[in-house]
């Protein structure tokens, strides 16, 4: 399963010892929507079990949907664990940006364009990860 419950300086922490870093949020909409700006992953539609959402536990192993894909391979990018970013909520603000939704959560919560925030320094949720940039 991917790791949660890792508050955002671990995360960074964590991507900085990869040789990488957390994306931005920016980056992580690029990557979920695509050039042609998908409202999924994996298309225009939501599509019930394409991801790891709307079910009662979780997370479920990564990779685990194998239809809850980009065309450019990155998966997991709608639901499952929300993914801490490196982007406050707004300028000044201490909580950051996390996107993608997570397990429980179903159609627009995990859309590509889907869009919350938490307070870093409370020791993480468990319903959110985080994924890792170049």
């Amino acid at each position: 399963a991917p790791l949660s419950r890792v508050d955002w300086p671990a995360a960074n922490e964590l991507c900085a010892k990869a040789g990488k870093r957390l994306c931005t949020e920016e980056e992580w909409e690029r990557a979920c929507a695509g050039s042609e700006r998908r409202a999924y992953p994996f298309g225009a539609q939501y599509a019930a079990g394409w991801c790891v959402s709307g079910v009662e536990e979780g997370p479920a192993p990564a990779g685990s949907k194998p239809s809850c894909i980009t065309p450019e391979g990155a998966v997991d990018l709608s639901g499952n664990v929300a993914e801490w970013t490196s982007s406050p909520v707004r300028q000044g603000s201490p909580q950051m940006v996390v996107r993608g939704g997570h397990w429980a959560q179903i159609e627009a919560q995990v859309s590509c364009m889907s869009r919350d925030y938490f307070m870093p320094g409370l020791g993480g949720a468990k319903h959110i990860g985080f994924r890792c940039c170049l």
